[in-house]
């Protein structure tokens, strides 16, 4: 493994590597302590009988257990310290995708909305267009209903025309009418007549007290070289 490698896992592994760094340093400070509490010992023991060798053996044996006991805590440290972190980091994450997730969750009900809005402008649009329809229909129909009224009202005028014409044809021409003298007219237009019928009252033949006999012979008598008007109506 190159020093490369080495520096790339410390960078990546930054508690591990604390660990690793604290214990060896121990162990290298204690070792250091025993070999010269050793040598004095030894040289001690040469004087005056220092410890023997089962004892140096035992002491490394309990020295060595104690540097691992305190590798190991510190290892167990860092594993916490990197699990902690692996949970803030899986804490951050899910705040992210929590985030990510109702930021989706804005930008589809936004479109839904959008959607609804679509939707409810098309049912409008389709409404009024019924509307429209419906309204040019009956307007359609209004016009058909007023052309056939007025055909139907044509029809019946000319129906109307034809059963006078057929009435017309077929009652007889009234009679002509009759041109009668009228006697009693004679006699008021002309006063002075009147008044000598009034006067005289000709009993005796030929007016027979009749007025009217009277005035006829007085016309044809004197009236018509007198150029009297004779009166007449139409019966």
């Amino acid at each position: 493994m190159n020093m490369s490698n080495i520096t790339g896992w410390a960078k990546s592994h930054p508690w591990t590597t604390g660990a690793v760094v604290i214990g060896g340093g121990l162990t290298f400070i204690l070792l250091s302590g025993w070999f010269t509490g050793g040598d004095s010992s030894s040289s001690g023991a040469v004087v005056s009988g220092g410890p023997t060798d089962a004892q140096v053996a035992a002491q490394s044996q309990i020295s060595g257990a104690q540097i691992a006991a305190q590798v190991a805590n510190y290892q167990t440290g860092a594993e916490l310290e990197v699990a902690k972190l692996q949970a803030g980091l899986a804490s951050k994450l899910g705040e992210w995708d929590f985030a990510t997730a109702m930021a989706s969750l804005a930008s589809g009900t936004q479109v839904a909305l959008a959607d609804i809005q679509s939707q409810n402008s098309m049912f409008t649009i389709q409404n009024q267009t019924a509307k429209d329809i419906a309204q040019i229909q009956s307007s359609i129909e209004s016009k058909y209903i007023e052309a056939d009224t007025t055909k139907t009202i044509a029809q019946i005028n000319s129906n109307d025309k034809t059963i006078s014409s057929i009435i017309a044809l077929n009652t007889p021409a009234p009679p002509p009418k009759q041109t009668v003298t009228d006697w009693a007219g004679y006699l008021k237009s002309n006063p002075d007549v009147g008044n000598e019928w009034s006067t005289n009252a000709f009993d005796d033949a030929p007016f027979g007290g009749n007025a009217i006999n009277f005035a006829q012979w007085h016309y044809n008598t004197y009236g018509v070289a007198e150029g009297r008007a004779l009166p007449t109506y139409s019966v």
